[in-house]
């Protein structure tokens, strides 16, 4: 397996600059290169292709004022992020490493997590989850920008996440075709050179 993750890891040298650039001339957004999960699957490829990656539809939410969430959808799939919220002045942690997705309590409240949900397009049934964990190298960092460059009301940050790959709560009512894709999918889920720039927040419950 770390095999497989070192491999994997060599893969990704992108240009963050090139989606920085990309975000920053348009509106607020997420953007990040991601491996395309069918990229295998339709060519047999062993190799992975990168591509720009956008949601169509998103959304930021701020708990109890220390807990960032984040939703981004697209139509067959969901990446989320949970990272403690800190924009405040002089804070002195900005950037926080991803670890397993836990529930978050007093004692792990400065946990930060990244998942991958991919869904069946016609039953939107979840087919994988990909989810960041401790025992994957280099899992993945979220780092909040720094405070000349947030505007109030919303957040501005850079990040990667590297997920790996599990079985969907229900998997054994999958069809066998679900389960097929499920096996064809990649081992794991890379958003590289993430960037979310003056993104609207919300108060959140």
């Amino acid at each position: 397996m770390k095999k497989l993750i070192g491999a994997f890891l060599l893969v990704l040298g992108l240009g963050f600059v090139a989606c920085e650039n990309e975000t920053k001339n348009g509106d607020p957004s997420i953007i990040a290169m991601v491996n395309n999960e069918e990229y295998t699957i339709k060519t047999n490829a062993s190799g992975m292709k990168f591509e720009t990656w956008r949601p169509n539809y998103n959304e930021l939410k701020v708990a109890n004022e220390n807990v960032f969430f984040m939703k981004a959808e697209t139509d067959t799939t969901m990446f989320a992020l949970r990272v403690p919220y800190t924009l405040f002045e002089n804070q002195p942690v900005r950037s926080f490493e991803f670890g397993d997705v836990v529930q978050a309590t007093e004692d792990n409240k400065n946990v930060a997590f990244a998942q991958y949900i991919v869904y069946d397009k016609k039953s939107k049934t979840q087919l994988a989850v990909y989810r960041t964990a401790a025992s994957i190298s280099n899992s993945g960092i979220f780092s909040y920008a720094d405070d000349k460059k947030q505007v109030p009301g919303t957040v501005t940050a850079e990040f990667f996440a590297n997920m790996q790959k599990e079985k969907p709560e229900g998997y054994d009512k999958l069809t066998t075709k679900q389960k097929e894709y499920y096996e064809k999918l990649q081992p794991m889920k890379s958003f590289q050179d993430g960037v979310i720039y003056r993104m609207p927040v919300s108060a959140g419950k």
